[in-house]
């Protein structure tokens, strides 16, 4: 099947599962390792009142690596590696939602904005419980969260581990549910967001094709479209993607979260009402790049899979 200017977009039944799902859980480990730090970034100017604690993104990278050292940028990194299972999930619900849209129509674009929200569905359903233990761990020692998790005096703070303080003062508070905390506010921004990446993945490729020379090889059009498609689709959604951070990390009661669940209405008021539209929007000095799952931006490495599109 060919699109823009001979760019095969290869289907499942085209790929070689073995190494679809080999490659895909190293390159996205890889690419996780290099993006997590500015994911904790992000998570704690997401959450801090104001400029009380970093005035941005280069003053909290200056200031992590300065007080926690290098593995201060990978607190509950342990804990967030659990989502390579969700990401696994997420490119075969994908592919799946794909092939079966394929049978009422043949538009790519509608075919890759059904599956990407399908997916993200599916794979926010095993995400968000791993996600608000890994975001308590990044805030720890930051006297913001719901949890409070400081060494005991004369020791230093612990970097890895606390997971099981975590996880057990979530049940005991909430119970179960309090897992899914904030599970709406999370499908309100990942399925948005990945419904929006494929078609401005496949967008920018397309482009891309007739930007550059007929010599330059297909898999570095789309390897620069991903990245591109994640930034676009993360500056979208971002204003969302604080108020998901909110519920999940801070206290019921603080900066109008609340259990109920409306808590994420409550808290976007709020946010709107004491710092305006640009506090909501995290002043884009947030790292948005690092909101988009990193299955996003290994979208190069479906050409050794079974042909030139990669299938994050």
């Amino acid at each position: 099947m060919g699109d823009g200017r001979n760019i095969q977009i290869i289907e499942w039944e085209d790929l070689d599962k073995r190494k679809f799902y080999l490659f895909g859980v190293c390159i996205t480990m890889m690419i996780r390792v290099s993006v997590y730090p500015f994911t904790l970034i992000r998570t704690r100017l997401q959450v801090q009142k104001g400029k009380s604690l970093y005035l941005g993104t280069f003053d909290a990278f200056v200031k992590i690596l300065r007080v926690e050292g290098v593995p201060g940028f990978y607190r509950g990194f342990l804990v967030n590696s659990f989502t390579l299972l969700s990401g696994q999930c997420y490119v075969t619900t994908y592919e799946l939602t794909r092939r079966y849209v394929s049978g009422f129509s043949d538009s790519n674009a509608l075919k890759s904005l059904v599956a990407g929200g399908s997916a993200s569905l599916v794979a926010q359903s095993i995400t968000v419980p791993i996600d608000i233990v890994s975001q308590h761990l990044m805030v720890q020692g930051q006297n913001v969260g719901r949890f409070a998790l400081r060494a005991p005096a004369g020791k230093r703070q612990v970097v890895f581990g606390r997971s099981r303080d975590v996880v057990v003062r979530i049940v005991r508070t909430d119970g179960f549910r309090g897992f899914y905390r904030g599970y709406a506010a999370s499908l309100l921004t990942y399925i948005p967001n990945s419904a929006l990446w494929w078609p401005f993945y496949h967008l920018y490729a397309e482009q891309l094709t007739y930007l550059t020379p007929n010599n330059w090889p297909h898999l570095l059009a789309q390897a620069v479209a991903g990245p591109l498609a994640a930034i676009t689709a993360s500056t979208l959604t971002n204003p969302m993607d604080v108020i998901r951070t909110r519920v999940q990390v801070m206290p019921v009661g603080w900066e109008g979260v609340g259990w109920e669940g409306v808590g994420w209405v409550r808290t976007s008021r709020t946010l709107a009402r004491k710092y305006q539209v640009s506090h909501t929007l995290g002043s884009f000095e947030d790292p948005v790049w690092a909101d988009t799952p990193a299955q996003h931006w290994g979208v190069g490495w479906g050409g050794v899979c079974g042909g030139e599109r990669g299938n994050p």
